[in-house]
């Protein structure tokens, strides 16, 4: 879901509001953080086995859920021009982009560039693997998207996420009504944060935002980590 459903929300939604749709969708991990904690925060007094089985049963229902809705879905454009179903994917940007008016510009534009990158993928499929090293454009290009994969691992939210138990107990908080309230509010204000910040792609521009983000979660752990030694 992490990898595809931004791809398909690009895809479908109107060029102005790609941006926009797109990084709301990855707004939607805050929104599953602060449901689960808030199940963990009420069933952990439990006594018994269901104070882990309520969390986990809740945990499969998102996944059952998105298997129901994704037979409601409609097809990738993308996937049903690479497979020649060329007035299917015409008829999808259509209905998403223009009320249905095949004959729309934007649409025809659309169709036009997917129907092209598709033909110059193919092509490419047919060159050896050092085309991306070879010249100084295509070293570039590789530079950044190795360099942008990086940048979204060490981003610095596994940290937070998979370590603030060991971080709340080296604080001084080992109450487990403590650290589960805390798990549960700080997921609420992440998914504050992350709403209002997806409307900024926009405005601001992705570059000057990411460069912005990067460097400011840099301040942030260092700061955490002098102290934390401290």
């Amino acid at each position: 879901m992490g990898a595809i459903g931004p791809v398909l929300m690009a895809e479908l939604a109107y060029p102005n509001h790609r941006a926009t749709a797109t990084a709301m969708s990855n707004t939607q991990y805050s929104t599953g953080s602060v449901v689960a904690a808030w199940i963990t925060f009420g069933s952990f007094r439990m006594s018994n086995t269901w104070a882990w089985r309520v969390p986990s049963i809740f945990q499969a229902l998102p996944s059952i859920f998105q298997a129901i809705g994704v037979l409601f879905l409609p097809e990738s454009p993308r996937w049903l021009i690479s497979q020649g179903k060329e007035e299917k994917a015409l008829d999808i940007l259509a209905h998403y982009h223009a009320n249905g008016d095949r004959e729309d510009p934007v649409v025809q534009y659309e169709f036009r560039e997917i129907r092209e990158t598709i033909k110059l993928e193919i092509a490419a499929r047919q060159t050896q693997w050092s085309e991306l090293w070879r010249t100084k454009g295509n070293r570039w290009r590789s530079f950044i998207m190795i360099w942008c994969g990086i940048c979204k691992q060490w981003s610095g939210n596994g940290l937070v996420s998979y370590y603030l138990h060991s971080m709340l107990d080296s604080a001084g908080v080992t109450s487990t009504f403590h650290q589960t309230l805390i798990t549960a509010t700080s997921g609420m204000f992440s998914l504050a944060c992350s709403v209002s910040f997806a409307f900024l792609p926009g405005r601001v521009g992705r570059r000057p935002l990411m460069l912005w983000s990067m460097g400011l979660m840099w301040l942030v752990f260092t700061l955490i980590t002098i102290t934390t030694g401290g």
